[in-house]
């Protein structure tokens, strides 16, 4: 067994720097005014930057996210960068020991782009490595400063810290560095990211990780790891991939979801339909990432100015969706028909998951049949597509539970899954339901 002290010697040559903010800016209030927000909005955005800031309002080591020097010699899977935190400073079980990562992932056009992650090791001490989990976290917002891994309170790693594994957590492209923009919902991009975030922790520590490794996520994290499922690289048995589990997956297929949500504001009067509001701005936010003409023309134009707030004032996911809170739908929406939305339709092919892409290897895929941020059903769809091509994946629809609920709920299925997984047990209830 290899001692602790073995961690700080790793990162010896790594340090601090100094603290400054780097998300949820004040903005003017007369800019807040030429964009549609009024003063009740403005409050509403005061109180959500304040909620956002006691989470991503802590150290940004400036230096640290920067790229590396070495990233243009570099390729997939290599470590530009390793820091050892201060366990102190951060909300874990004592005994845990956490890394920050610099790595390089592949972007959606192949090209080799600089991602950060976390790297933690539980409280637990292993006479063997210890089992990987690589973690894909939910919506934290889409600016350099909402990255999981800024935050002292280790928002994506909380239940893990007691477990026998040690988590890797991609932040994603475009969150804590900003080599270039993060392209939300871009499944594709993030599985690179989760895959080459393997491959450099593996690469740091290869005596303290096994080959073995299994991937996990919610929310923006699970349509992540079920596009993971599907990539071609962990088809390969060598890449050492064995399952993952995708939980209230938030867009297995995007232009599905615009479809969906429209047809529910036009026959809906029910004020429950206004909680699909952010997932709706939310892919519209995705796809114009990556296609930056985007301009479909069921959205108002008062909702495409609304929503270049974010930008301005580098709002993390509260400050973002409580631009929502003041309006309503009939502002928003400027049509319920978006049959011809060709770019949804390139950016779900690119993206999309069950659409005809293969697996070999189990997904747990779990659902709260009460979920008001993200339909039940895109992901039931999903699920038929995926089954209707022999993918090996098993959908668990947990009565009562909302978008996080599920989390908890179906904590005692998935712990199962991922330990079964890593002792070889099979997997026998695929395309059940």
């Amino acid at each position: 067994m290899l001692p602790r002290s073995l961690f700080v010697t790793t990162a010896l040559c790594l340090g601090l720097t100094r603290a400054e903010q780097a998300s949820n800016f004040d903005l003017p209030p007369e800019l807040m005014e030429e964009h549609g927000c009024d003063a009740q909005c403005q409050a509403a955005v005061a109180q959500a930057n304040a909620a956002d800031l006691q989470i991503f309002g802590t150290e940004f080591d400036f230096e640290f996210y920067s790229t590396a020097a070495n990233f243009t010699a570099s390729k997939p899977g290599d470590v530009l960068k390793l820091n050892l935190v201060d366990s102190s400073t951060i909300n874990v079980e004592p005994g845990t020991t956490v890394f920050k990562m610099q790595y390089t992932s592949e972007d959606l056009d192949g090209s080799p782009v600089p991602a950060t992650a976390f790297i933690a090791f539980p409280i637990t001490e292993a006479a063997d490595p210890y089992r990987l989990v690589a973690i894909a976290h939910g919506t934290t917002g889409v600016f350099r400063g909402c990255a999981p891994s800024v935050s002292n309170a280790m928002p994506s790693y909380q239940g893990w810290e007691t477990t026998e594994y040690a988590v890797v957590a991609t932040d994603y492209t475009g969150l804590g560095n900003n080599y270039t923009n993060h392209k939300y919902l871009s499944n594709a991009a993030h599985a690179n990211d989760l895959i080459y975030s393997v491959v450099a922790a593996k690469s740091a520590f290869p005596h303290r990780l096994t080959n073995e490794w299994v991937s996990f996520g919610h929310s923006q994290g699970g349509s992540a790891v079920w596009k993971l499922s599907e990539h071609k690289l962990v088809q390969d048995p060598k890449s050492g991939y064995l399952g993952g589990v995708a939980l209230a997956p938030a867009a297995p297929q995007t232009h599905e979801q615009i479809i969906s949500g429209l047809d529910m504001f036009r026959d809906s009067t029910d004020l429950a339909a206004l909680s699909y509001l952010p997932a709706m701005i939310g892919v519209y936010l995705g796809v114009k990432a990556v296609f930056p003409d985007y301009d479909p023309t069921w959205l108002s134009n008062e909702a495409k100015k609304l929503f270049e707030l974010p930008g301005l004032g580098q709002y993390c996911v509260t400050a973002m969706w409580s631009l929502l809170g003041t309006s309503s739908p009939d502002k928003l929406l400027a049509s319920f028909d978006a049959s011809k939305d060709s770019t949804s339709m390139e950016f779900q092919k690119i993206n999309g998951v069950g659409l005809g892409s293969l697996a070999s290897r189990p997904l747990l895929v779990a659902h709260g049949d009460k979920d008001v941020t993200v339909s039940v059903n895109s992901t039931i769809a999903a699920f038929k597509d995926a089954c209707s091509h022999g993918n090996p994946i098993h959908l668990s629809i947990y009565p009562g539970q909302d978008h996080s609920g599920v989390v908890a709920e179906s904590r005692p299925e998935w712990l199962r899954f991922i330990a079964d997984r890593f002792d070889g047990a099979e997997f026998d209830n695929a395309c059940a339901k």
